[in-house]
């Protein structure tokens, strides 16, 4: 054999570009509703398959078709496998990128409703050029933009229509036929708000090019199943594409293509989708068809071509496989692949690619296929730690292989699923978990211990360790590792990348057989649950585990006052006041015993019993206890730890009760101040402190200073929490309050009808946000002189009161003079 280098720059070009082939049928359709137009409203056409099947290739010819044969259409792709693209503003801002760029299309009122929205959302940050990529010189949008202040959303409109009479005569134009019109109210917005409208934005701009140029928009999604990437458990199934059929429904005459694995399943939320949903099931190539294919690429041999065509069974994947190793023998062997070359069925197709591959390239492969993603780091310490041979400098090279997929957002690459089971299996098991063990300390050692420090990348370096970590640990080293990380991020409120960690220990502890782990999975959980909004789940997990939980925890086990503490904390979260009050008060008895009255657990304890005092009108007994609390946690924690800012929170809420306002709004400010310098503005704990100080204000009627603090701690909530948490929730309902005040019933109105709903969603009819909702709209209905309405809201408010806390109560006494005051 004549001496060879392995490795060159073109070496990546040892297969043959691959021709597309087959769909003749759905090429032909899609042609014809280019050429001559649907005559339906709304088109979307779903292609859906298994994995390897080839969408994403169908996309690219239906592109390229696009590309060089029509000229009266404008089109756009976005691919879900990039993870950013899944949230819609993202996804938005991509499809705005790619046609500006394309046909300079002008995109300016979707261009200030997204940096509206950018601006309301990171209210910490300055708006620059850098940060807001589009801000183009010249343009109607850089005009407004100051280097001090951002966009100024005071005057937002009057400063808009300045600048476009300043401007040239398009801008101009644009402001007295559209602008003023389709962004009339858009200062007053909330960001929530704002998202939910940014698909209408967009389509305003496209619409107008589109009618100006007579031309006709296509869109391409592909891998549409990683919209629901880990999520598919958390109900809410059709919110994850509900910004996508909103776009749809803004864009009457464009054509959507949808590529995924599943079909589409919108007919199920709304049946008139069925009149305008094509869905096309993709199978493999015919033998025909894959002959094709396989000439294209150079396979002329009709032995080879048939011994290919049988095992891959027209699955694209695996002809691209077989078509890899023919390249394989022919220019690294520097010989002609013969029938025996080949394997017979699907499960021999790796087998026989890897034959003709040199050790070092193979034993890489295989140790690649162990970590999920990888990037040149990854790679260099892999390669480094198991010796495969392969030049560090060489990742490149490697990826000319079809199999290998490079994600350009995040510089990482990953295995085709098929192939990387199949590499997988072929793995000693010893050495695979060697390999974990590795590329668990790789990502362990880059998660902080201190809660400040947690972002976005850290929740994703815990997933991936924790992922390697149940590969080769001892359940009992698994959670000691676990355990060791999660006050950090509980304190930084990243409960939903708790939540499947635990829910995976769980089922683990199951396999155990550890009662006494188990007994702690569920109390820990029952926390993270309770704190993301879910309640119910939370109630049910405990309760439905109750007995167990009592046989393992004693009355001395600290833990059992624990599972008691979260039950009663779900109880009152969940309106349950009484209930929630006998606990409460048993944990004090059982923390007393166990721990004595200087310990932090214990000013918990009493610290959530004054918060029901609070809740229930016994106001001294709250502040007295609200007291004792701080005090604790100032002498054993100290002044600058959350826990002493929850107590201080907790007694201002007290006084605030007692109508003491100033010494509710000075303790309110203190606490603002600690949790700020705790764990920094973007934390659940500083909305709260904002919301509360918001609410003191509001009861001084210093209308002007609760806005100040009631808008962000709505905003910081929404995207803390989501906009369909309790908390949230509350939030909104206090900002109904202040605008119902001021006047601006409408806006009150909208906003109490949203929160009313959410309540109704989570914590249920019979709770008191729920009632207080009622009232307010209520109220709101006998602002409108529509007495009938408001009584029957009244009513239902009373009624939930009454049942909460009785016929005497003080709250509900103060609520039926309240209503006979109304009228």
């Amino acid at each position: 054999m004549p001496i060879k280098p392995r490795y060159s720059i073109n070496s990546a070009l040892i297969s043959p570009a691959r021709e597309f082939t087959d769909r003749i049928e759905h090429i032909e359709n899609f042609s014809k509703i280019v050429s001559s137009g649907s005559k339906k409203e709304y088109s979307v056409f779903s292609y859906y398959g298994v994995g390897g099947i080839g969408k994403s290739a169908l996309r690219k010819e239906l592109g390229r078709i696009l590309d060089n044969r029509f000229k009266n259409v404008v089109w756009s792709q976005i691919d879900f496998e990039l993870s950013p693209f899944r949230e819609p503003e993202t996804a938005l801002y991509h499809l705005r990128k790619n046609l500006k760029d394309k046909y300079k299309i002008d995109f300016t009122a979707f261009d200030i409703a997204y940096t509206v929205y950018w601006q309301k959302t990171h209210p910490q940050l300055k708006l620059t050029k850098e940060n807001i990529p589009f801000l183009d010189e010249g343009s109607l949008l850089s005009s407004l933009l100051s280097s001090a202040s951002g966009i100024p959303l005071v005057g937002l409109l009057p400063s808009l229509a300045k600048s476009a009479f300043k401007g040239h005569k398009q801008l101009k134009n644009w402001w007295i036929k559209r602008g003023q019109r389709e962004l009339f109210n858009l200062p007053s917005l909330s960001p929530k708000e704002i998202l939910e409208k940014l698909p209408m934005y967009f389509s305003f701009d496209l619409k107008d090019f589109l009618v100006r140029k007579s031309l006709k928009a296509f869109f391409f999604a592909d891998t549409f199943e990683a919209l629901w990437e880990n999520r598919r458990s958390e109900g809410a199934f059709f919110e994850r594409d509900a910004w996508l059929r909103e776009l749809i429904a803004q864009l009457p005459g464009s054509v959507w293509l949808i590529f995924g694995r599943e079909k589409l399943r919108w007919n199920e939320l709304d049946p008139d989708w069925d009149n305008f949903i094509e869905q096309f099931q993709l199978a493999g190539f015919s033998e025909r068809d894959s002959a094709a294919f396989l000439n294209s690429c150079g396979i002329k041999d009709k032995k080879i071509q048939n011994i290919i065509i049988s095992s891959s069974k027209g699955v694209p994947y695996y002809l691209d496989l077989s078509i890899d190793t023919f390249f394989q023998i022919k220019e690294i062997h520097n010989k002609e692949p013969d029938i025996k070359d080949f394997a017979g069925n699907q499960q021999e197709v790796l087998a026989r690619f890897l034959k003709y591959l040199n050790v070092s390239e193979i034993e890489t492969l295989r140790v690649l296929s162990v970590t999920r993603y990888w990037d040149s780091e990854t790679f260099r310490i892999l390669i480094k730690e198991f010796k495969t041979g392969y030049p560090l400098t060489a990742m490149n090279v490697l990826s000319r292989f079809s199999f290998i997929e490079f994600d350009s957002v995040t510089n990482t690459y990953r295995l085709h699923d098929l192939i990387r089971q199949g590499l997988l299996n072929l793995i000693d098991s010893e050495i695979r978990k060697s390999v974990n063990s590795i590329l668990f300390e790789n990502f362990n050692k880059k998660i902080p211990l201190l809660s400040k420090e947690i972002s976005d990348e850290h929740c994703a370096f815990l997933n991936e360790a924790f992922f390697h970590a149940k590969q080769f640990m001892k359940f009992n080293e698994l959670v000691a590792w676990f355990y060791n990380l999660t006050p950090a991020f509980n304190e930084a409120a990243r409960w939903k990348t708790l939540k499947p960690v635990y829910e995976d220990l769980l089922n683990l502890s199951k396999v155990s057989g550890d009662p006494g782990e188990f007994a702690t999975l569920i109390i820990y959980y029952s926390s993270v649950l309770y704190n993301l909004g879910e309640y119910k789940q939370a109630l049910d997990l405990l309760e439905s585990n109750m007995n167990d939980l009592e046989k393992i925890l004693n009355d001395n086990d600290p833990r059992y006052a624990s599972l008691l503490n979260n039950l009663a904390t779900i109880y009152y979260y969940r309106g349950e006041m009484r209930r929630s009050k006998e606990i409460y008060e048993k944990v004090i008895d059982l923390r007393r015993k166990i721990l004595g009255e200087n310990h932090p657990h214990f000013a918990d304890a009493i610290d959530n019993l004054a918060v029901i005092y609070n809740n229930t009108g016994e106001y001294d007994k709250a502040v007295e206890l609200h007291k004792k609390a701080a005090d604790i946690y100032k002498n054993t924690l100290g002044e600058s730890h959350v826990h002493y800012a929850d107590a201080l929170n907790n007694l201002a809420s007290g006084y605030l009760s007692l109508k003491k306002y100033e010494e509710a709004v000075e303790l309110y400010i203190k606490s603002k101040e600690i949790v700020h310098n705790a764990v920094g503005r973007e934390h659940p704990r500083y909305a709260s402190s904002l919301h509360n100080l918001a609410y003191a204000y509001l009861m001084k009627k210093d209308y002007e200073l609760a806005l100040e603090n009631n808008k962000p701690a709505y905003e910081l909530r929404c995207k803390l929490l989501g906009e369909n948490h309790p908390s949230t929730a509350v939030s909104l309902s206090n900002l109904a309050q202040i605008y119902q005040c001021i006047g601006n019933y409408d806006k009150s109105f909208q906003m109490n009808s949203i929160a009313a709903e959410i309540f109704l969603n989570t914590v249920g009819q019979q709770h008191f946000n729920y009632a207080d909702s009622l009232f307010s709209l209520g109220e709101l209905y006998l602002k409108k002189n529509e007495k009938t309405k408001a009584a029957e809201l009244f009513g239902k408010s009373l009624d939930i009161y009454t049942a909460l806390f009785g016929k005497e109560h003080k709250r509900v006494i103060d609520m039926r003079n309240q209503i006979k005051a109304l009228g």
